[in-house]
């Protein structure tokens, strides 16, 4: 943790957690003195403010007469092991290059408002959005510029939407969001037509000015579909047919 040994004798436990743990901990004396033996993960802070992730195992103690002593704690330092965790876990459901979630993702949140919608009787709406000529971007400007264009993209089209809502970008130039807790559809035009305005502005790119323009399609849930499948089907034929 960064401290020598003189700084944490006769200390308790919680001087070196956040206020997380600390809460933890103290809910967990009350097992512990029931005879609970117990595991956590808890995250202890380090002199210098950053985190050390562990595992905690906790062994009540008790003496002849049943008089309980305190616990025997076991610490192991699983930093490394959370960090190449959370590494994946972020591979696996983000794209690495706007940050933004990706199809897996995508889809994981679209259940989640869809069954949100089935339980308020509300509705959400589903915008896919094409860059219009995107490849022809890459294809005279190069691939660093496409990116830099993907990622202005999406922070334009993330200004237009609330923090509620969901943007992804499920591949190539291609991008989606989920407008959740809907209550009318004139909002959702709306929306739209803002995306279309700001991915309609010049971007500047190594010197040079680029104009592109974005199709987007829109599936609402539940009217135009009975099951989500049906809803990013028509959404996608939309995105094509505007």
């Amino acid at each position: 943790l960064g401290y020598v040994i003189e700084e944490m004798l006769d200390r308790p436990l919680v001087d070196f957690m956040d206020d997380e743990g600390r809460a933890i901990l103290e809910r967990n004396i009350a097992r512990r003195q029931q005879g609970i033996a117990e595991r956590h993960e808890f995250k202890f802070l380090r002199k210098d403010g950053r985190d050390v992730w562990t595992t905690m195992a906790t062994n009540p103690i008790f003496d002849a007469a049943g008089t309980y002593l305190g616990a025997l704690a076991l610490v192991t330092d699983i930093t490394d092991r959370k960090a190449s965790t959370e590494l994946i876990w972020q591979q696996a459901n983000f794209d690495h290059l706007t940050g933004l979630p990706n199809r897996h993702m995508f889809m994981d949140r679209l259940r989640q408002e869809a069954r949100k919608a089935d339980r308020s009787a509300g509705f959400l709406a589903l915008l896919f959005i094409d860059l219009d000529h995107f490849k022809e971007v890459n294809d005279q400007h190069g691939h660093a510029a496409g990116d830099v264009v993907l990622a202005e993209a999406a922070r334009r089209i993330a200004s237009c939407v609330r923090a509620t809502d969901t943007l992804a970008r499920i591949g190539g130039d291609e991008f989606t969001v989920i407008l959740s807790a809907l209550d009318h559809v004139g909002s959702v035009e709306r929306i739209a037509q803002a995306m279309i305005a700001a991915l309609s502005q010049v971007f500047e790119i190594g010197g040079q000015r680029l104009f592109i323009s974005a199709s987007i399609g829109i599936g609402l849930y539940p009217p135009d579909a009975k099951d989500l499948d049906e809803l990013v089907a028509r959404a996608d034929q939309a995105m094509y047919a505007s």
